[in-house]
């Protein structure tokens, strides 16, 4: 599982996510992003960029551990 914040300095963070999931990760690896952006848009640019879960701050942490469990579980299943 990968978690990472949207707003990495210098990076387009959607550009990397299709960078992982492309080139670096195995397709069943979980990727989280953890973003600035409230939107429906940016939501759906990291989601069609391959992550696996969207979550904007100021984070809700039962929301995320919610993501992960999940996450994991479907994991575990493939």
């Amino acid at each position: 599982m990968v978690v990472l914040d949207a707003s990495l300095p210098g990076v387009d963070g959607a550009d990397f996510v299709t960078h992982l999931r492309q080139r670096v990760l195995p397709a069943q690896t979980p990727i989280i992003v953890l973003g600035d952006d409230h939107t429906p848009s940016e939501r759906a640019r990291f989601v069609w960029a391959g992550a696996s879960a969207y979550h904007a701050k100021p984070l809700n942490v039962a929301e995320v551990d919610g993501s992960v469990a999940t996450l994991l579980e479907i994991t575990a299943l493939g």
